[in-house]
């Protein structure tokens, strides 16, 4: 099975896709209108989310439609999309949306075999639920169903909650040794990738109830599926910890709404994200803090699943964790105060004249160590193999791609993009690093070593000296790029030397990092961008000559 081309015909699919849904929401009416709930200002489309389910059946149908096992879980996609497109075209009754979840649950507990049979490690010993697992497996469906519906009240949120979770799910999948499950949590992690060009801040379409429902259903029974329902220890706190933020939310919302006589089903505006977003918070900021969040609890879960002996260690740094961000947010504690001490202090140790010199000495560091990285790159692509010839080919002219077609947000996803283009680099030329090539006779190890020196340097020196916070974390996607990179801290021992993902990890950061950098830097400011630039093609096209 190539997982690259699952993910990678996911994600094309979704992106070709989202653009004549728009105009069809238009045509159909499933128009967002703002309102005193809404964040949004303007008349945005919704039923996104179309795109979504199309891009994972097209893909699902091409390469994975030999088996009959999760046909019963398929049928329930189709029945809450159904459901998601007439509630944003007109309109439906919450008992209406709720029975259409509960035959979407029954289609995949009856037809798929999908049920919570036992609870492992929860109680201290093995609890098989009898019959009480038919009502707890509907409730857990249609309630992380719920969830994630009701989740979907900021640009990005959704979809960034059910990417970490799918994340997670395929991870533990995969390291189960169940690869059907990994390979549906890989296409519909590549689907809402890409579905979060046309999603970011400020989003050109809503993914709506279609989209909404349809990942909600789609966690709620993949992540009782396959292998997930037969496990031995903490069956069920894996994916209560995945998705713990929505659940408790949504929980949070039933009670607030009862306590305040009004319906369970009735809309406001005091979700979690609503919370954060009264602090002071942008959009972007709320949004990073709920990925941060999602994405500790998704890491301490998958790291519980592999080892119950981390939980004396990750469960404590998860707790302070959680304990910092609520004072920070709450304005008990104001870590930004140590932030701007530092730089008062930088500014007392170097003039402005210095401090300008060093960040322009510091971009011509990373242009240089970016230079190397190319140039091997390019000479290394003849000497990979074919699978991976195809992974770089197929990253290029997808960046090409969305470099064409950026939208009102297209900047933003184009700079998440470049964490690709940088893993794919990296990856080729480690490939050829394994192979002991050289360039011109200097070992292409000791070449790629200094390159990341220089933009380990150049970064860092960009940070200190530029002081300008778009540097770093700009934008929720790439906070949850980064945030993945560091969950590989939880990836067992063997999966990290086998795969040597620490090395790869490091060099695909720095040389993202540096990517944006430079791609952010203006040519009138940097006149000297264009001259080594131009200076790094020649020596490119003198190198393959030789």
């Amino acid at each position: 099975m190539n997982y690259f081309l699952l993910f990678i015909t996911s994600l094309v699919t979704t992106l070709l896709l989202v653009p004549p849904i728009k105009k069809l929401a238009h045509v159909t009416g499933a128009i967002d209108e703002p309102c005193e709930r809404k964040v949004h200002s303007g008349l945005v489309p919704r039923m996104g989310g179309l795109a979504i389910f199309f891009g994972f059946i097209l893909t699902y149908f091409v390469y994975l439609n030999q088996s009959q096992e999760y046909r019963g879980i398929l049928i329930g996609m189709v029945v809450v999309v159904l459901i998601g497109i007439i509630d944003d075209s007109i309109g439906l009754e919450p008992k209406l949306k709720l029975l259409g979840q509960v035959v979407a649950a029954m289609a995949a507990m009856v037809m798929s075999g999908v049920n919570i049979n036992v609870l492992g490690g929860v109680l201290g010993s093995n609890f098989d639920l009898g019959m009480l697992s038919w009502p707890l497996t509907l409730l857990w469906i249609v309630g992380i169903t719920n969830a994630i519906n009701l989740s979907d009240g900021l640009d990005g949120l959704a979809g960034g909650i059910s990417l970490i979770a799918f994340s997670s799910f395929g991870f533990l999948a995969y390291y189960r040794e169940d690869y059907f499950v990994f390979s549906l949590c890989l296409v519909l992690a590549g689907c809402i990738l890409g579905f979060l060009k046309y999603n970011t801040h400020p989003a050109e379409i809503f993914m709506g109830d279609t989209g909404s429902l349809f990942l909600g259903y789609s966690l709620g029974t993949l992540s009782i599926a396959g292998n997930f329902k037969s496990l031995t220890t903490i069956t069920l706190i894996t994916p209560v910890l995945v998705l713990l933020i929505p659940i408790a939310d949504t929980l949070w919302a039933i009670i607030r709404r009862l306590y305040e006589g009004r319906s369970p089903f009735s809309a406001d505006k005091k979700h979690f994200h609503h919370t954060l977003l009264k602090t002071g918070m942008n959009h972007s900021q709320t949004v990073s803090v709920i990925y941060g969040l999602s994405t500790a609890l998704s890491a301490c879960a998958v790291a519980l699943a592999l080892s119950s002996k981390l939980r004396y260690l990750l469960l404590p740094m998860v707790l302070m964790g959680v304990i910092a961000l609520f004072a920070q947010v709450s304005g008990a504690v104001n870590f930004s105060h140590l932030t701007t001490r530092l730089f008062n202090k930088l500014d007392h140790w170097f003039s402005f004249e210095s401090q300008s010199f060093l960040s322009k000495a510091s971009l011509r560091m990373l242009l240089i160590g970016t230079t190397i990285y190319s140039i091997c790159f390019l000479v290394s692509l003849p000497l990979v193999p074919t699978n991976l010839l195809f992974i770089a080919s197929t990253t290029v002219v997808l960046l090409l791609f969305l470099a064409a077609t950026g939208g009102e947000n297209g900047r933003s996803y184009m700079l998440f993009s470049l964490f690709f283009l940088a893993a794919a680099i990296a990856l080729v030329i480690s490939h050829t690093i394994e192979a002991d090539r050289r360039l011109l006779g200097v070992n292409m190890a000791t070449l790629e070593t200094i390159a990341f020196w220089f933009m380990v340097t150049g970064v860092f020196g960009k940070i200190i000296f530029k002081k300008t916070p778009e540097i770093v974390l700009s934008t929720p996607l790439e906070f949850f790029v980064f945030l993945v990179l560091i969950s590989i801290a939880i990836v067992p021992e063997e999966f990290r030397s086998q795969y040597n993902l620490v090395h790869h990890t490091l060099r695909t950061f720095f040389l993202f990092l540096s990517f944006k950098i430079i791609a952010l830097t203006s040519f009138r400011k940097e006149h000297s961008t264009a001259s080594v630039i131009l200076s790094s093609l020649v020596f490119v096209v003198f190198s393959t000559l030789l």
